[in-house]
């Protein structure tokens, strides 16, 4: 993720990050989670893990869909 101004992620330097994801093919699942550490070594993942230990069994999914809906 960026705070560059170039990745829809508002203003240089405003920290709000944004991302590209690429182009993925018709009916495809993508999941995928967000992992991010800030400058004092303190950790976030979102969404949370599962267990104590960490576990990131639950992620965010979504599937490439083209039909356009009314």
């Amino acid at each position: 993720m960026f705070d560059d101004g170039q990745h829809g992620d508002g203003s240089v330097g405003d920290q709000v990050y944004g991302a590209t994801i690429p182009p993925f093919t018709q009916d495809a699942d993508i999941e995928f989670y967000v992992h991010s550490v800030d400058t004092t070594g303190l950790v976030r993942t979102s969404p949370a893990p599962t267990d104590e230990t960490g576990r990131q069994d639950a992620n965010y999914l979504y599937q490439v869909d083209d039909v356009v809906r009314p």
